[in-house]
């Protein structure tokens, strides 16, 4: 008795959902309109983030005193003017060049707030850079020593300064875990910067 029950309380439901299953071209229209939503979506996020960088992004630069040394670090931050879609959960990942000198030693990072650069533990990270009209160069780099994978510390970092220096605009290139290589491009014109 129970199964007829079930059975008939079950019917109209196993009815209502063949009535309204979907045709083919019903089911390829939705996807259509599902796919440009999130293309809306997308444009409009990337648009209030660039408006939010302002396309032209400056270097900021900041003190604070090291607590354990009394000392001043001196930090400078260029964020870039493009975005890095690197797909869920990275989306709208805003690249970063920042440089630190801290006790005494100064550290060139290239980073992302979102996302993972690619760590090929057969071989040393490297991303390729280019200053201005220059040729492409290969910048060898590390790892942190805390494993973060959104971030590289680069070695040649007096050669790298000094580039940074002179230049108007760099482009960075780099490989994102499962996202391929990318370009990043920073407006890093007027740099003040003498640790």
């Amino acid at each position: 008795m129970k199964g007829i029950t079930l059975l008939w309380l079950c019917f109209p439901i196993v009815s209502f959902l063949s009535c309204n299953e979907l045709s083919p071209e019903q089911t390829t229209l939705d996807s259509l309109k599902i796919e440009k939503m999130a293309d809306s979506i997308l444009a409009e996020t990337t648009a209030r983030v660039a408006k939010e960088i302002g396309g032209a992004a400056t270097w900021e630069y900041s003190q604070e005193i090291d607590k354990m040394t009394s000392k001043m670090p001196y930090l400078a931050q260029l964020m870039a003017i493009n975005i890095v879609d690197l797909g869920f959960p990275y989306e709208g990942s805003r690249p970063y060049i920042i440089l630190r000198n801290k006790r005494g030693s100064t550290d060139v990072m290239f980073g992302v707030t979102k996302g993972q650069l690619h760590h090929d533990y057969n071989l040393a990270p490297y991303i390729s850079v280019r200053f201005d009209d220059a040729k492409a160069e290969r910048y060898y780099c590390a790892e942190p020593s805390d494993g973060s994978p959104e971030v590289y510390f680069i070695a040649a970092k007096s050669r790298f300064i000094k580039h940074l220096k002179k230049a108007k605009k760099v482009w960075i290139e780099t490989e994102f875990y499962h996202n391929g290589l990318k370009v990043m491009e920073f407006n890093c014109k007027d740099l003040v910067w003498m640790h």
